[in-house]
């Protein structure tokens, strides 16, 4: 269906659509498209609220070094008149993958782009010896930018995610350390940012012990870094996916 330039959800009712119509409100998600771009066609005029929040990147992974956690995702928000016919092209971040030693993966971009509209959200960088940048959002009548991941602070001292931004922002995952020495900690994956209806992921906590993995994260969130005492730290979950929401509001 989504590579044939989808134009209706389940929630809508096209056999109200024409003249002496009653208005129905709809959205469509769009959260398993992901990094590839997809069309979208307006069938009727109207005001639109379109929606982007981008990828969460991943914790880094290390048995000999410090780690930390990663940033998450970027959200912006745009509302805008559209008329039947006009063409979105839309693409869905994916959360950074994973990993069992090295820096993590950043998440990816989620954009949408048409008639008056131009929104870019870019994925949290990934967890390396530091914390991962946060992404920037770009375009939208409400952008809120990604939150950075936790990393070493000072000696046995991790720091937790930071949380996400906006009235429904996830909470930063906890930082952790092994106590034996300052290279032996990891920082918590950072909150997604969120809104009322689209709330944000809470980031991971970061592991410290022999085996034991992060767990991956949900909603644009980082997840955290894992780290252990010269031995397999287990490896860290994958970062938040993204999303694109467009709703027909009026």
């Amino acid at each position: 269906m989504f590579g044939m330039s989808p134009t209706y959800d389940q929630g809508m009712q096209p056999q109200a659509i024409g003249a002496g119509a009653v208005f129905k409100p709809w959205l469509l998600d769009f959260a398993n498209e992901f990094d590839v771009s997809i069309p979208f066609f307006i069938v009727e005029n109207g005001t639109y609220r379109i929606t982007a929040r981008a990828g969460g990147g991943s914790g880094s992974a290390s048995g000999n070094t410090v780690t930390a956690g990663g940033g998450s995702g970027a959200l912006a928000q745009k509302t805008l008149k559209l008329s039947a016919g006009a063409k979105l092209q839309l693409c869905v971040g994916k959360g950074g993958s994973g990993v069992s030693n090295g820096h993590g993966r950043a998440g990816s971009t989620s954009y949408v782009t048409g008639p008056g509209i131009d929104l870019y959200c870019y994925g949290g960088e990934p967890g390396t010896a530091s914390g991962g940048a946060g992404g920037q959002a770009n375009g939208g009548d409400l952008n809120l930018n990604g939150s950075a991941g936790g990393q070493w602070m000072n000696q046995y001292t991790p720091s937790d995610g930071a949380p996400g931004l906006g009235p429904a922002g996830g909470l930063g995952g906890k930082g952790s350390t092994a106590g034996l020495s300052s290279a032996y900690v990891a920082g918590g994956g950072a909150g997604a940012p969120g809104l009322v209806g689209l709330p944000g992921g809470t980031g991971s906590d970061a592991r410290d012990g022999a085996n034991l993995g992060s767990a991956s994260v949900f909603n644009g969130a980082g997840s955290g870094g894992t780290n252990a005492y010269q031995t397999n730290p287990g490896a860290t979950g994958n970062g938040g996916n993204g999303i694109v929401r467009i709703e027909r509001i009026a």
